[in-house]
């Protein structure tokens, strides 16, 4: 079951578009930093992401384990 659970959460991340790394490489060198805000751009879901830590902690001991056997 665990690996399952790491085979679908790789499926997911290959097909998850993430943003260009190379582009406006150097358009963002000149900042003032005294204007950005100190805070989280959008609030944390603790209970979601909470849940999420705990999930992958237990699942990834339990396939250390199958994979020892």
């Amino acid at each position: 079951m665990p690996a399952a659970i790491y085979f679908i959460n790789g499926m997911v991340l290959l097909l998850t578009p993430f943003p260009n790394h190379k582009a406006n490489k150097y358009k963002d060198n000149v900042k003032d930093y005294r204007s950005i805000s100190r805070g989280f751009s959008i609030q944390p879901k603790m209970w979601r992401e909470g849940l999420g830590i705990i999930l992958t902690g237990f699942t990834s001991v339990a396939l250390l384990m199958v994979i020892q056997v």
